[in-house]
């Protein structure tokens, strides 16, 4: 699960997050993989991205936008003068086998609490 915090607005000027619904019937197109300290992607799907099926999410500094991680999303190039900064914070639940080679990684192994 993604938390996608908002820490200025995010318009369609700015290149705001987008996303495309129904990840169920949206074949996963690549992940994110980590070797070492090296992060390399596995491509599986080359379908380009779903333009006619994208909704924009422009929101107000403050919002938070929650993602499942498979539903595919992106953010367009920032072309304009504003910036767009966000914050995002991943969650994983500890209590299942956590894959060797997953992307979101401490240098250490992701600490339980």
């Amino acid at each position: 699960m993604g938390f996608w915090f908002a820490l200025e607005d995010a318009t369609l000027e700015n290149g705001c997050l987008e996303v495309i619904p129904s990840p169920d019937t949206t074949p996963l197109k690549q992940r994110m993989f980590r070797r070492d300290n090296e992060i390399y992607y596995e491509d599986y799907d080359v379908t380009p991205w779903q333009e006619e099926n994208s909704i924009p999410l422009p929101v107000e500094q403050g919002t938070l936008i929650l993602l499942h991680g498979r539903i595919p999303h992106k953010s367009k190039a920032n072309l304009s003068d504003k910036s767009r900064h966000a914050y995002t914070l991943h969650l994983v639940d500890t209590t299942l086998p956590y894959p060797e080679n997953n992307w979101l990684r401490w240098p250490e192994g992701i600490p339980a609490l």
